[in-house]
């Protein structure tokens, strides 16, 4: 789906580029905002799907429900034959030729509520996370080219498209932790895009600080706690950049001190080197940046 929206996003780009005003500088400004958007959205889904983390708090459980039709009703059969005088008319006093019970199963659903503190990490979606790094390989061809010729520095590009191979080839291999690594990595060249182009401020700070965010959980899995408390404090202070636009929080004041708070409690959680704990609080935040 969210392929498919990009791809609409793009064409809509295109033919209406020749419809107005604008000039093919910011047309194609506009047209990579949107394609680096996509891609930094596909990688971190990516990373919570190796890890199972959902932010959903139920999920649709697949179930088998026999139903049962053509019941015998024998027993109201049975009392209408006593008011009419004992005069039987059940299926047993005229030969026996009842109706038969028939079973069906069907397919249902049902919603099981969810937690982080349960989640299986053990069970990944292999194939779903291989189709979308085939779409992100896919797109990245497209997204190369307009980086160059935004002056994007070709060893950074050719970087990123080597480290890109590398984890095409561990997620083949459904390596979890060489994979989980290697996105982690993918997602910290984002931030150096987007520096090259005239990306929004908000936006710029929610990709950059989610970056570091990523970094941090990669390493929480690693116990590495010191270095997570590095990536911790460079994603407040590049949270703390959304201050130099102030027009665009407001009427978002409390989200904006909700989200501080829970970089907070991140940073307590690393005091207490709790890896659960820190997800908690690693999901909270990612769904308010989500929704900032």
């Amino acid at each position: 789906m969210k392929r498919k929206l990009f791809i609409l996003i793009i064409f809509s780009l295109v033919v209406f580029s020749g419809c107005n005003s604008k000039s093919s500088n910011e047309t194609n400004t506009e047209k990579l905002v949107a394609e680096i958007k996509y891609i930094s959205s596909e990688i971190f889904d990516i990373s919570n799907m190796i890890n199972n983390i959902s932010f959903e708090n139920y999920e649709l459980i697949p179930k088998e429900v026999e139903i049962t039709t053509g019941e015998n009703n024998s027993e109201s059969s049975s009392g209408q034959d006593s008011s009419s005088g004992g005069e039987s008319n059940s299926p047993e006093s005229s030969g026996g030729q009842g109706t038969e019970n028939q079973s069906n199963k069907v397919t249902s659903t049902e919603m099981k509520e969810t937690n982080s503190l349960n989640e299986n990490t053990t069970e990944i979606d292999w194939q779903t996370i291989k189709s979308k790094i085939e779409a992100i390989n896919s797109i990245w061809s497209v997204i190369s080219v307009d980086l160059s010729k935004e002056k994007v520095a070709d060893n950074d590009l050719q970087d990123f498209n080597n480290l890109l191979n590398k984890t095409i080839i561990s997620i083949k291999n459904e390596d979890k932790n060489l994979s989980l690594e290697n996105i982690s990595n993918l997602y910290s060249y984002i931030p150096t895009f987007i520096n090259y182009i005239s990306f929004p401020n908000k936006d710029k700070v929610i990709l950059e600080t989610k970056a570091e965010i990523l970094q941090a959980y990669t390493l929480v899995l690693k116990d590495d706690w010191d270095n997570v408390s590095k990536y911790i404090i460079n994603a407040k202070n590049s949270f703390m950049n959304i201050l130099n636009n102030k027009e665009e929080i407001e009427g978002k004041e409390y989200k904006f001190d909700k989200i501080r708070m829970i970089i907070q409690k991140l940073e307590e959680s690393i005091e207490l080197e709790d890896s659960q704990l820190f997800l908690l609080q690693y999901k909270l935040l990612i769904e308010q940046l989500n929704q900032f």
